[in-house]
């Protein structure tokens, strides 16, 4: 069972917190992406809902898909929060920044076609 005296630093707890932040953005401008591109809501929360099977699939990459991502800031080796590597920092951030962007500049040129016409 996992109890906090495991934990060897709340600073590796709080950093994985914080890393947190950008694969939620990156799937957020994913949903808003799909907003644009299909135009209705209600699918794109029904793919939301259903994001998290991503990680299910057999992926060599784990920064690939927000939610695969999310899994690997989350796996915890033998119950203990360890330290996260520089390396995986950075590729979490950089790799949710550029899609994060892409989404965006994706869906505003849908948008600018479809509706500002």
């Amino acid at each position: 069972s996992f109890n906090w005296e495991d934990i060897s630093c709340i600073s590796n707890v709080i950093i994985r917190i914080m890393l947190f932040i950008f694969p939620f953005i990156r799937l957020s401008c994913a949903l808003i992406f799909l907003t644009f591109l299909i135009r209705n809501s209600y699918i794109v929360i029904f793919l939301g809902c259903y994001a998290s099977f991503f990680e299910m699939l057999p992926v060599k990459n784990r920064y690939l898909f927000s939610t695969t991502n999310l899994s690997l800031l989350m796996n915890f080796k033998d119950g203990v929060i360890t330290a996260i590597s520089v390396k995986q920092a950075l590729l979490t951030i950089t790799v949710s920044l550029i899609a994060s962007v892409i989404y965006l500049g994706l869906g505003y040129i849908v948008f600018k076609k479809r509706d500002m016409r």
